[in-house]
């Protein structure tokens, strides 16, 4: 067994909420890791300078009500990732090494563990684990795998605009609402998740939102009352000011992770939910062709008061039966979707 790094005083570790997969042929559950490791920075200068920055490109300003907001999203950017670390687990009595950490401070591994062995310790979908610490570190740094059958639905899910209100078409709201405003959700998004969550499905949002704001947003999910999910974001690069242009090129990010979910889950049919304001029609469009024994539904969010019958739309969904997309402005509409079809 490789060697386990020591977890510093002063670095943190978050374990991001993954999906594991029963092995059918082994009868054993394949359960992915996947954390980052850093040492949170709260440097007055470097976010005096983005402070500057967001108020001189789109005349953002940082009061006294967006202070505690401001500070704890561009302190996770700004947080020195530690690299080259082996991050130690305990699950279920034993121990099991992650590989390096990057230079991003992302860690992953897959561990492989004997059904039976999970059937006390996988209670209600999930396993719990936790990272070794030194004797002296009181610190608790726990993570959770989802543990989905073979046969079901996957509900996957985009955030921004989807589930969030981000208003991504338009850079200086965007901004706004990513390190000024309180997370808001979009009306009755929640309650259609719980919904298709009641009925055993699996949560899966896949965004161009950065992996260094997990935690908010977790937070953000668990206030408002969405089924516990695991999430996919991007990795952005801090070495100039590209990274200000945060939500771009989903068609870049989104389809890989979606379809690797797909693989694991042949069996599982699949929703797939985002809006208008993003690539989402064409990512969803493609994800269709690629899968589509698969694909049940696409539901397309109207962020920007587009209708169903703009060319573009058109042009996207050319050659996908009318009843495997739809267009929607309220969450409400889903439900009366989802009862038509069921009907």
């Amino acid at each position: 067994m490789a060697r386990i790094s020591k977890i510093k005083s002063d670095e943190y570790v978050v374990f991001f909420t993954t999906v594991g997969h029963l092995d059918e042929t082994t009868d054993e559950w394949v359960l992915p890791i996947h954390g980052w490791i850093y040492e949170p920075e709260n440097s007055i200068v470097r976010k005096a300078a983005f402070a500057r920055v967001l108020l001189e490109r789109y005349g953002l300003v940082v009061d006294e009500k967006s202070r505690g907001n401001f500070d704890r999203r561009v302190n996770l950017l700004l947080a020195d990732n530690e690299r080259g670390k082996r991050i130690g687990i305990e699950l279920g009595g034993k121990t099991y090494v992650m590989d390096k950490s990057k230079p991003n401070g992302h860690f992953e591994g897959v561990i492989r563990v004997a059904a039976a062995s999970l059937i006390e310790n996988g209670r209600n979908g999930k396993v719990h684990f936790r990272a070794i610490v030194g004797d002296a570190d009181s610190r608790c740094f726990e993570g959770v795998v989802l543990l989905w059958k073979p046969e079901g639905l996957i509900v996957i899910s985009d955030i921004d605009d989807t589930v969030k209100v981000s208003d991504v078409s338009d850079t200086r709201s965007l901004l706004d609402h990513t390190f000024f405003l309180d997370f808001e959700p979009i009306p009755g998004m929640a309650e259609q998740y719980g919904k298709w969550s009641d009925q055993g499905a699996g949560l899966f949002f896949v965004s161009s939102s950065p992996w260094h704001l997990y935690e908010p947003l977790q937070e953000f999910f668990a206030e408002f009352g969405f089924p516990v999910a695991s999430a996919s974001l991007k990795s952005v690069r801090l070495r100039d000011l590209s990274f200000l242009n945060l939500f771009k090129e989903g068609t870049q990010t989104k389809p890989m992770p979606i379809a690797s979910l797909l693989e694991r889950f042949p069996k599982r049919e699949v929703i797939l939910v985002g809006d208008s304001g993003e690539e989402d029609p064409e990512v969803y469009a493609g994800i269709y062709q690629r899968f589509r024994d698969q694909v049940k539904s696409i539901y397309i969010r109207s962020a920007s008061g587009a209708a169903v019958d703009d060319d573009r739309f058109s042009r996207v969904f050319a050659g996908i039966p009318a009843d495997r997309w739809y267009l929607f402005h309220e969450a409400k509409e889903i439900g009366l979707r989802e009862n038509l079809r069921d009907s």
